[in-house]
């Protein structure tokens, strides 16, 4: 499945962007430390 890649193809990542309405970036930028600190 999806969680278990390490890469996820670019042809996807739009994908599921479209289709949640976030922008690409937002996949790629993606830092999970900073998005723990900023719901804290």
């Amino acid at each position: 499945m999806l969680e278990q890649k390490d890469m996820i193809e670019d042809s996807l990542l739009k994908l599921i962007s479209n289709y949640l309405k976030i922008p690409i970036e937002a996949f790629q930028n993606f830092d999970e430390e900073q998005t723990v600190y900023v719901i804290a």
